[in-house]
């Protein structure tokens, strides 16, 4: 069941001679996985459709069905799980991770992203530097937002463009969208109301969590900040 070239070591479970020029080090397992390889060296698809458009790229892996299913000359890429990855397109390395369901879904012209946990960053399509641990973390539809950081279920997923957001904790930014510049660290941190405020710092369980459009302000404690603005609150 397997098509093999010894001579450059790659393995298929298909036959890939009709596009197969020098391509080396590759091993494919599943319908479709890796079927369009022509020169891209040292990638490894298991799962249907897994690499299936590339030509080019090397040094990718995916694992899942549709695992980075549409990048043809994309390098560098770690996909695992179902449809990680599977809209990415970019031309050259790229160094995404995704690992979880529908991680990084929708990225398309995007690298140097590392995303785990289920749906993680799967609203992205052109964002870079971002990081996300945790379900759903980084999850929105987000239409410019990079270098921000995501830690725990739910951290910024309701993030559409805002910038440099460091979340860490269940839900913490969760309500963010355009507020860039800001740090939340706990549970609820900023979780529930800042929608616009930028150049906030919130640490401590539910710290500024009613906030909805306040600036520049530093909350620590539980509940600190949240009927407040542009101030300094401890609990």
């Amino acid at each position: 069941p397997f098509f093999s070239d010894s001579s450059n070591f790659s393995m298929y479970t298909h036959d890939v001679s009709g596009t197969d020029n020098t391509a080396a080090g590759n091993s494919a397992y599943g319908f479709k996985a890796m079927d369009a390889i022509t020169t891209g060296d040292d990638n490894t698809a298991m799962g249907e459709n897994a690499l299936s458009a590339i030509t080019t790229g090397s040094n990718n892996v995916g694992y899942g069905k549709n695992a980075i299913q549409k990048a043809a000359s994309s390098g560098g890429n770690v996909a695992v799980g179902d449809s990680a990855l599977k809209e990415l397109t970019y031309d050259g390395n790229s160094y995404n991770v995704a690992i979880g369901h529908n991680a990084g879904l929708n990225l398309t012209n995007a690298a140097y992203n590392t995303l785990v946990g289920g749906f993680t960053g799967d609203g992205y399509d052109t964002e870079n530097h971002n990081t996300a641990f945790g379900y759903q973390a980084l999850g929105g539809s987000v239409a410019g937002g990079e270098y921000n950081t995501a830690l725990g279920s739910y951290t910024l997923d309701a993030l559409t463009s805002a910038d440099f957001c460091t979340a860490v904790g269940y839900q913490a930014g969760s309500a963010l969208t355009t507020g860039g510049y800001t740090t939340a660290v706990g549970y609820q941190a900023l979780g529930s109301g800042n929608v616009t405020g930028s150049y906030n710092t919130a640490l401590g369980m539910q710290a500024m969590n009613n906030t909805t459009s306040g600036a520049n302000n530093v909350a620590v404690g539980y509940g600190a900040g949240n009927d407040a603005l542009n101030t300094i609150t401890t609990s």
